[in-house]
């Protein structure tokens, strides 16, 4: 008789918690959802189903918790006046590297400076620097050309990002690249599947005695750049603890670029002025890190 109710109040302890949890999610609320492996994560609920999964929004993106990872959920209205008051109390110095000892029943909940205007708007900025290989077949045969980029953007909400890059390349001479560069985010938790768009113009860098001229009928005098198209599909791999996340993707790379070659007589006179074009098309292989 004791075992069959201590196994009925134990039921019925979960459903009232499956309740609290459900009720505490309402969608559009504000809460605190505090992890059984000790992480919170603060942001707006935009979804909660019967079994009691949120989908929560914040500055970093838009998470999928699921119900069995949840220890408790607290409205963060009720949680603010402990955050504002433990504010109040830690100088500007320690404020600038972290603010601790806020405490909710028996969790500790430890907030930094990301909780405060200033840093939600650092967080809307990052910064991507990336490695590539260019992989197709050219006159000198098949060659990976090498190709390093840095972006520097803005986060527009939670799905789209924005910023312009310079890199550097080379085919037959050295170029800069200086792009724009658009990213759509879809929504996942860790795992983000994205695809992305760069568009701008390689600016000439080598000189033109690197191209190999025929110096009994003519030389290349002049190297000009051309437009650059890479759109890419790829995958942001969050890491744990931080809004970091390394990329990985992989696209088709065009890059235009043309010379002027002056042809001679076989007693020194000019008599041709050609430009010569060249579209170079690869497929990219890119590697990069996210802060």
């Amino acid at each position: 008789m004791t075992s069959k109710f201590n196994l009925t109040a134990f039921a019925l302890l979960l459903v009232l918690n499956s309740i609290a949890i459900v009720s505490s999610a309402q969608s559009g609320e504000a809460v605190a959802v505090f992890l059984k492996g000790g992480d919170v994560r603060i942001g707006q609920t935009v979804q909660t189903d019967s079994q009691g999964n949120i989908r929560l929004v914040n500055d970093c993106g838009i998470f999928n918790i699921n119900k069995a990872d949840i220890d408790s959920i607290t409205p963060y209205k009720a949680l603010a006046p402990l955050i504002n008051s433990q504010q109040q109390k830690t100088s500007a110095q320690d404020y600038n590297q972290q603010v601790s000892g806020v405490s909710q029943g028996n969790l500790n909940v430890s907030t930094s400076t990301s909780n405060t205007p200033e840093s939600k708007e650092a967080n809307k900025w990052y910064n991507l620097s990336s490695v590539a290989l260019l992989m197709g077949q050219g006159q000198n045969g098949f060659i990976p050309i090498p190709s390093f980029t840095n972006v520097t953007g803005i986060r527009l909400g939670s799905n789209v990002m924005a910023g312009i890059g310079i890199g550097y390349e080379y085919y037959e001479w050295s170029i800069m690249p200086v792009f724009a560069d658009v990213k759509y985010n879809f929504n996942g938790d860790r795992i983000h599947p994205f695809i992305s768009m760069k568009l701008g113009y390689g600016v000439p860098l080598g000189k033109a005695s690197q191209i190999d001229n025929d110096y009994y009928n003519g030389e290349v005098t002049e190297l000009y750049g051309g437009l650059q198209l890479n759109p890419e599909a790829g995958l942001m791999i969050r890491v744990s603890g931080s809004s970091s996340a390394l990329v990985l993707s992989m696209g088709y790379h065009f890059q235009q670029l043309s010379y002027k070659y002056n042809k001679y007589s076989w007693w020194g006179y000019e008599y041709n002025n050609t430009i010569v074009h060249t579209d170079f098309n690869r497929i990219s292989f890119r590697f990069g890190y996210m802060f």
